[in-house]
């Protein structure tokens, strides 16, 4: 579902699923959708809030099918729960992961947006499947725009031991990864959830979900 559309830029959309094994994972972040006429679906599937993509306008297929209003709010909610704010953050090692910086597997990531902060809702981040991720550019080299978030400079630089000194969420890069294949590094640090939470409300505004 495109969530954002762009024209032939960058869209952000929610993927969606028909395995009721992905959606065990996550139920409550999760929104099923039956077969209709207009929705396109061919059996009941749901769309996942967890897994956002992020794709260039010109790759996007014709529409299949078009979502109700109220089917629309909903999957809003799930992705605004998915973004995780208020949920906390994880602070131990081998528990959740929410709030934590991490290192961007190439060439997933391109050298510039190698690092990221994860913003999943707190318990489901601790499952290590998809994660919710803005990434982190250098402040010394990039402009941030007006929906960044500026990460405090010692968490930056002791997450990335010295690699960033100062460092911006850039809002307009949210995106999903699955963890087991495109999440290099978890570091043992954890952006103050003040930090973590403005992320999260700036994301929301951007994707214009509740």
């Amino acid at each position: 579902m495109v969530l954002i559309p762009a024209g032939q830029r960058r869209s952000t959309l929610v993927k969606g699923t028909t395995s009721p094994a992905d959606v065990s994972r996550c139920p409550h972040l999760c929104h099923s959708i039956a077969p209709t006429a207009a929705n396109g679906l061919r059996k009941p599937g749901w769309m996942m809030g967890v897994a956002l993509e992020r794709t260039a306008g010109l790759h996007l297929r014709r529409p299949a099918g078009t979502l109700s209003a109220t089917e629309l709010s909903a999957v809003r909610r799930v992705v605004a729960l998915a973004l995780g704010a208020g949920s906390g953050v994880g602070l131990h090692p081998g528990e959740a992961t929410r709030g934590r910086i991490v290192r961007l597997a190439l060439p997933m990531a391109k050298p510039e947006i190698e690092w990221a902060v994860i913003l999943t809702e707190l318990t489901y981040s601790a499952l290590g499947a998809y994660q919710v991720i803005v990434p982190l550019l250098d402040a010394t080299a990039r402009t941030p725009s007006h929906a960044s978030v500026f990460v405090p400079s010692n968490v930056v630089q002791s997450a990335t031991v010295g690699a960033l000194y100062q460092a911006f969420a850039a809002v307009e890069l949210v995106q999903s990864v699955w963890h087991p294949k495109h999440v290099a590094e978890l570091t043992t640090v954890t952006v103050p959830e003040a930090d973590v939470d403005a992320i999260a409300q700036a994301a929301m505004t951007f994707l214009g979900v509740p």
